[in-house]
């Protein structure tokens, strides 16, 4: 499994009651999201082929675009690790 951890912080444009609205209410369904922190768990394989696809590129295009408008990206943070990932 591979994570990948993002600690957000908004876009100076945007208020705080809206940068959260925005996360729970927009982009809440994509990831387990907190105010200013996001996760995603990926399995490998399945990372690697999806990202390989042209859709796989055109969904990370969309979310990349998306994400400039409410993330003040040059001051927040992400990072990556590999674990066992969750027991089911």
């Amino acid at each position: 499994m591979v994570r990948l951890t993002f600690v957000l912080r908004r876009n100076p444009d945007m208020s705080s009651s809206e940068f959260r609205e925005y996360l729970r209410c927009t982009r809440g369904s994509l990831a387990a999201r907190y105010y200013g922190h996001a996760e995603l768990w990926f399995d490998r394989a399945d990372l690697a082929a999806g990202s390989a696809t042209p859709e796989g590129v055109k969904a990370v295009q969309v979310y990349t675009d998306d994400e400039k408008r409410f993330i003040d990206l040059p001051r927040s943070a992400h990072m990556g690790s590999e674990g066992a990932g969750l027991c089911r």
